[in-house]
């Protein structure tokens, strides 16, 4: 069972009372897809993830905390522009934004999670522009991290790759690794599979092994 619960807190931006939601508990039944979005309930728990303050366009995990970029970076293009493209999902937008956060404050982790956030809310409106954008976005952040040793990360990685059809690029880098973890290993395997087949759909970890 998913458990909400409300607040009121302070923006630390702008100092407007907002009322916010987060989690008190949540669970999960089923597989995770290969990019590691989990199952539900807890992957229809996104809107519990992010908080936006409604007078300055703060977004952040917990509004009561320090943003860690200029202020004025909130009312610049660079944090407000979705050119000709606004996302279909209001929330995957403010992801986005949280991304942009991140990544302006060298925080590509953060960055890297908030974009992947983003896509799965493109995909869950069928929006295929922020769906493949939103993805290269989080593969940039995810390059700044230099030499990845996570094969959580790795697996990730191959996922976003095949995701935006980069199939190519996929094979060069993951047909000679090794990895320790075996389900990742057999996970890798498929996705390289996948990569020959220039198949881009979304698969859950149960879907990819039962197929190996």
């Amino acid at each position: 069972m998913t458990l909400p619960f409300y607040d009121e807190v302070i923006c630390s931006v702008c100092g407007t009372e907002v009322e916010v939601s987060g989690l008190g508990s949540t669970n999960s039944f089923g597989s995770p897809d290969l990019d590691m979005r989990p199952p539900e309930m807890m992957r229809s728990t996104m809107v519990y993830w992010i908080d936006r303050c409604p007078n300055c366009g703060y977004v952040a995990n917990d509004l009561t905390k320090p943003i860690l970029v200029p202020e004025a970076f909130l009312k610049s293009e660079q944090y407000l522009s979705f050119g000709d493209h606004e996302p279909v999902s209001e929330l995957g937008g403010f992801f986005i934004q949280r991304g942009r956060i991140s990544s302006c404050a060298g925080d590509a982790e953060s960055a890297m999670n908030d974009y992947l956030y983003a896509a799965w809310c493109a995909d869950d409106t069928s929006d295929e522009y922020w769906s493949k954008q939103a993805r290269l976005l989080s593969l940039e952040e995810m390059e700044k991290l230099g030499s990845i040793t996570d094969e959580t990360i790795l697996a990730q990685k191959a996922d976003l790759l095949r995701k935006t059809g980069q199939f190519e690029q996929l094979i060069a880098e993951y047909e000679s690794k090794n990895f320790e973890d075996e389900l990742i290993a057999k996970i890798i395997v498929f996705q390289l599979m996948k990569a020959e087949e220039q198949d881009t759909r979304t698969v859950t970890v149960d879907e990819a092994i039962a197929k190996m």
